[in-house]
């Protein structure tokens, strides 16, 4: 079976996808895929060199794998076990999906298939009528994935389902990421994002990357949220939970621009330093 859904991925011709480069079968009927060799796996490289992971890569990360994903599901292929050690990285540190040995036709499953932790549909005990939506269960995997490899100071593996303890480990991440992971890993799988508004999302959150400015205390991160009421965006995420770490009442925190004192934030994706 695995050697049949690999078959048929490549076929689609996807990039990111670790290509099925020849079948071979000996006469007993044993049969060998055989495939490029890449040097990592994601979950070693994350291992090694999580420090060095940045906002932008873990968002190219997850928009490489969540693109092939979106693709399959046009074709209702589903993976059903997307995880760190079943994605390749090359010499570039590009990243491949691999592993399509619990890959299956149809977007109704009904065979629990996958790696931990799993989506709570699947956790649910099993009953000769029970079935679930394979997208889903994706697509809840690609929110695993989005924390897995959000920058963080070192790297460990999840198994157990992610609560809002593990979310609020990470800093210098913009909300609005932060809130498409929260939507993947909502526990009724109707009520998450299809993999293909996943991939609109996270293309709008590199765009606004991208184009952002640098922040105006330590010049080096991107600003990232906007003060309100004044609605200055100068700071990165980092420089301005350190003022709010030092705030006291006494001193509360005022925009470095006007000094007026900030009573909420917003994000968005203008990058202009005033919006009017």
């Amino acid at each position: 079976m695995e050697a049949h859904f690999h078959r048929s991925v490549t076929d689609l011709n996807i990039e990111h996808v670790v290509p099925l480069r020849y079948l071979y079968e000996e006469e007993n009927k044993k049969l060998f895929i055989l495939l490029h060799r890449y040097p990592s796996s994601l979950h070693d490289y994350l291992r090694d060199h999580m420090a060095e992971v940045t906002i932008d890569k873990s968002i190219q990360i997850v928009l490489d794998i969540t693109r092939v994903v979106a693709h399959m599901h046009n074709y209702e292929l589903v993976h059903r076990d997307i995880k760190a050690q079943n994605i390749l990285l090359d010499n570039n540190l590009q990243v491949f999906l691999a592993d399509f040995g619990t890959c299956q036709h149809g977007t109704e499953n009904s065979t629990v298939i996958g790696a931990r932790p799993l989506a709570p549909e699947l956790t649910v005990e099993s009953n000769h009528d029970f079935t679930y939506q394979g997208s889903g269960a994706d697509v809840y995997a690609l929110g695993v994935l989005m924390y897995v490899v959000a920058p963080k100071p070192i790297y460990y593996p999840i198994t157990q389902p992610i609560i809002q303890a593990h979310i609020d480990t990470l800093v210098n991440i913009p909300n609005s990421y932060i809130t498409l992971m929260r939507r993947c890993l909502l526990t009724e799988a109707k009520s998450r994002p299809t993999a293909h508004v996943v991939v609109n999302e996270l293309e709008m959150i590199a765009d606004q990357i991208a184009n952002s400015k640098p922040c105006l205390q330590c010049f080096d991160r991107p600003r990232y949220a906007r003060c309100l009421p004044c609605r200055h965006k100068t700071l990165c995420n980092v420089c301005f939970n350190e003022m709010q770490r030092l705030a006291t009442p006494e001193k509360p925190p005022k925009c470095v621009l006007c000094r007026r004192l900030i009573a909420d934030t917003m994000e968005d994706s203008d990058s202009n330093t005033y919006m009017s």
